[in-house]
């Protein structure tokens, strides 16, 4: 299975099965977050095998069960850390979906459990639950694909993109981010909170993946 139709199939699940993650999805796991610790300046963690990182009333109250293994999403601190955390989380999120994982991106996800691995000047900014489906999770609600972006006057790689970022997890489903070109440049649209710059890191890569990287250049890099 590809990016894209990892993608596209992709939905957020909460509830899990008790079944350990194998070996062989653990090993590719930790390949795949070796590389983009490596590529994005980041110190990603997986964590296995620690319900209690899941155990807090909200995560119970919107649906958490049986929630014991995440990646733990680590970097230095600077001004693009939340978009790098949202960008290569998504590259996580989409290999875990071709292997037959489940995942929820979980801001209340309790940091204290990854607290060893965080080193001085970095930030815990959010966990991403995975393990193996007690379901496929479901389509979330879209906005209008025009207002992030898509126009019929737009170029044919510009709406590629767009309709990419259209299944692109984000908080609350609420898809903050919009997107505009000027010639071969894109421009990310957002209000820079914190949770939406990790919003706007999945949306880039959602938009990359559709669009193609040789297409296009960002205005602004991460």
């Amino acid at each position: 299975m590809d990016e894209y139709e990892a993608a596209k199939q992709r939905h957020t699940v909460r509830q899990y099965t008790t079944e350990p993650i194998s070996q062989e999805h653990v090993d590719a796991l930790q390949s795949a977050i070796a590389e983009i610790n490596a590529e994005g300046n980041l110190n990603a963690v997986l964590m296995l095998n620690e319900p209690k990182a899941f155990a807090t009333i909200p995560l119970k109250v919107i649906g958490f069960s049986n929630a014991s293994n995440y990646i733990a999403m680590i970097g230095p601190e600077n001004a693009t850390l939340n978009e790098r955390i949202g960008y290569y989380g998504e590259r996580l999120v989409l290999l875990a979906q071709s292997l037959g994982l489940r995942t929820c991106w979980a801001m209340m996800c309790s940091k204290k459990y990854a607290k060893d691995h965080v080193k001085e000047g970095q930030r815990f900014v959010i966990g991403i639950s995975v393990g193996y489906g007690a379901n496929d999770g479901k389509q979330h609600k879209d906005r209008p694909k025009e207002d992030v972006g898509y126009s019929p006057d737009a170029p044919e790689w510009f709406n590629r993109g767009i309709e990419c970022v259209m299944l692109a997890p984000s908080g609350v489903n609420k898809q903050p981010i919009s997107f505009s070109y000027e010639g071969d440049v894109v421009t990310a649209i957002y209000k820079p909170t914190n949770l939406i710059r990790v919003d706007c890191g999945i949306a880039r890569y959602h938009f990359e993946l559709g669009a193609g990287k040789d297409n296009f250049r960002w205005k602004d890099s991460l």
